[in-house]
């Protein structure tokens, strides 16, 4: 007997009788494997059996060969279930690709799929996780696919989001060729498919900017290092830090120097702290002896590296937050992306400005102005590399992939107005405007597109032959109905009616901006509102 709570009767429990499920039982034991991210042979642990002997002495325990095949077993069955999932569940599927060698020198994949389901929820899935003969873009473009082919999701192929390493170049073109060959259709002749990581992108801005610092930043790195490597040296360290009155409660944390975003952290807390660094390094001589025997560090961080170190968070703050944004995972972030390279944009574009205002006298040799002057001079150096970068993906509206700019269209707090004055912050108002039209035209032609291949289809069957002569036979009324429908056949035109449903697009347009508060529920949004523009389609079709 076991208690279970009532499901009438929350919070109540009863007795329940029970009765061993082989199956169950070592179905669970096959998850908890998994979910816990166990060694197979952890069933054969003493300790585990010996457990399980108590609380079920009447199961036999699976060997680690047993449990190995129960997990292929659930895999098999949970494939098969979401197969069936994705069938039914979502229109069309946007995937990312990543792939990398492992120490072993064996090269990896890892394939995953995003969409929005039928209750516009936004869903994740890894499709396959596997070993690729090499990273060429040919190699890539079969494995994925033929894992888009074995899950049934070759034709709802929407876009394809990978880094920007010249392979991919190669496999877009090898993907597009394969599935215009097999039949699949790809919106736009596959114009839309290829999406350029933009967390990728930022890697590499940001990468550029620490270069700039790098000694500097190397030698606040030795300085968290040493403080860092044992408990009483942290103590003393915290004590300087009492002395100089710094109240914050931020921890030290050392970075991965792969890893920009720790780094940023790391940079942001040791600035807190940069007055107890110097108290500490005029009380305990040691620690600048210790440090200059560091071929990475060489000496102490000195003023000059605090202060190119600040200047350098400035930037990194701006593209952390920005990629804290960008990489949520449950909801949609392609509507916020164009905001954030316009943000970007204009963050150079006001760094330029400051420089430019700031006139530097030459003859004049006071403290203050060499500070002025030394400060500048990183500023440029920084953004100069940054922008650089940048403009190798941004600078031009042929650089980035459509969906860039469509997206943004489709939430209500912006519309096409939004992103038109955006364009405009970006490239101007002459080429702004220009650029808007034809994004506009864009999205209608796509419109079309998906008119094309969802729109209902039309009803069959209809009235037989003798209910239409009864309808004919009708006097005044008969007249009325016939003209009616010829009205709407008309009405449809010889586009099918595809003109009288883009009404529905233009009223989306056409009325005013959401003014309440959207955050990141646009597809919550838009569950809401979008039958209100559905009257149309199901008033023609």
């Amino acid at each position: 007997m076991v208690f279970e709570k009532d499901q009438n009767n929350e919070g109540e429990a009863r007795l329940k009788s029970w009765v061993l499920n082989p199956h169950e039982a070592r179905a669970s034991i096959a998850k908890m494997i998994l979910i816990d991210e166990l060694p197979f042979r952890f069933v054969e642990n003493v300790g585990f059996r010996l457990m399980m002997s108590v609380y079920s002495p009447a199961l036999n325990m699976p060997s680690r060969t047993t449990i190995a095949r129960d997990i292929y077993q659930l895999y098999v069955d949970e494939r098969v279930k979401l197969k069936e999932y994705l069938l039914h569940a979502c229109q069309r599927v946007c995937t990312t690709t990543d792939t990398w060698t492992s120490f072993q020198r064996i090269n990896y994949m890892c394939i995953t799929a995003r969409f929005i389901d039928n209750d516009w929820k936004l869903r994740k899935k890894i499709l396959n996780f596997c070993a690729i003969s090499s990273h060429k873009g040919d190699d890539i473009a079969f494995v994925l696919g033929k894992c888009l082919e074995d899950w049934g999701l070759a034709s709802k192929l929407y876009t394809v989001t990978v880094d920007n390493a010249a392979s991919n170049n190669t496999a877009y073109t090898a993907l597009i060729s394969e599935f215009k060959q097999h039949g699949h259709y790809l919106f736009s002749g596959g114009d839309l498919l290829h999406v350029r990581c933009v967390a990728h992108i930022l890697n590499l801005v940001v990468w550029d900017g620490l270069k700039v610092v790098g000694k500097s930043v190397k030698r606040v790195r030795g300085a968290v290092r040493f403080i860092r490597q044992c408990h009483s040296t942290l103590q003393r360290f915290y004590e300087c830090a009492v002395t100089e009155k710094i109240e914050s409660k931020a921890s030290l944390s050392l970075d991965v120097p792969t890893r920009w975003n720790s780094t940023y952290k790391m940079l942001s807390t040791a600035l807190v702290y940069e007055h107890a660094f110097t108290r500490y390094s005029k009380r305990y001589p040691h620690y600048n002896v210790d440090l200059a025997k560091d071929d990475e560090a060489d000496r102490p961080p000195n003023s000059n590296d605090w202060k190119q170190v600040k200047h350098l968070v400035v930037f990194l703050e701006v593209f952390y937050n920005i990629t804290l944004r960008l990489s949520g995972t449950l909801y949609v972030t392609s509507n916020l992306l164009f905001f954030e390279i316009v943000a970007i944009h204009n963050m150079f574009k006001r760094l330029e400005q400051v420089v430019e205002a700031i006139d530097v006298n030459d003859d004049d040799d006071s403290g203050e102005i060499e500070e002025i002057t030394f400060r500048v001079t990183n500023f440029k150096e920084i953004a100069k590399k940054m922008m650089m970068k940048y403009d190798k993906y941004y600078c031009t509206p042929e650089k980035m992939n459509p969906v860039v700019y469509i997206a943004p269209i489709f939430d209500p707090r912006y519309k096409l107005v939004g992103l038109e004055i955006s364009l405009c912050d970006l490239f101007g108002d002459v080429q702004g405007s220009v650029i808007a039209l034809k994004v506009k035209e864009k999205v209608e032609a796509l419109f079309d597109e998906y008119w094309q291949l969802y729109k209902p289809s039309t009803p069959q069957g209809g009235q037989s032959s003798g209910a239409q002569v009864e309808v004919e036979s009708r006097s005044v009324s008969s007249g009325a109905i016939s003209y009616a429908q010829e009205l709407r056949k008309k009405l449809k035109g010889p586009d099918g009616g595809r003109g009288i449903i883009k009404i529905e697009l233009q009223k989306y347009l056409n009325e005013g901006l959401e003014e309440g508060e959207v955050g990141d529920e646009v597809l919550g949004w838009w569950k809401v509102h979008g039958p209100r523009y559905l009257s149309v389609t199901y008033e023609f079709c």
